[in-house]
């Protein structure tokens, strides 16, 4: 059974957890930033505007990431990118669900161009 959450909805606790899992997979924030910087921008993300952050769960286990970051490169030097995921490392069967999901994600954020292109991405795992 496979959950995506949104780091919105998941305790202080939950993020921590999840954002030591997420490098434990092999995620680099940019420019030499390191976990504090990561953590500090899930900190601030804010609901209905970007960067959004979902987590993809496999029952309890962490298997995959998708940042919302912007619709410009350089947001932040720890998250310098339109959007960062895993998605390219996992089955289509986990990869469709975490693309789609930030497809929707960014949509209601108001990022339709962001949105269009892990859509994009999704249909190629098709």
């Amino acid at each position: 059974m496979i959950s995506i959450r949104n780091s919105l909805d998941m305790t202080r606790v939950e993020r921590k957890k999840a954002l030591r899992e997420v490098l434990a997979l092999g995620f680099c924030p940019g420019s030499g930033a390191g976990a504090a910087e990561l953590q500090a921008a899930v900190q601030a993300a804010q609901a209905g505007s970007l960067p959004q952050f979902l987590f993809l769960f496999e029952g309890e286990r962490l298997r995959g990431y998708c940042f919302c970051i912007a619709e410009r490169e350089g947001y932040s030097p720890a998250l310098p990118w339109w959007a960062v995921h895993n998605a390219d490392e996992l089955a289509d069967e986990l990869a469709r669900p975490l693309l789609r999901a930030g497809a929707e994600r960014s949509a209601a954020c108001g990022a339709a161009e962001l949105s269009r292109r892990l859509r994009g991405e999704e249909a190629a795992r098709a």
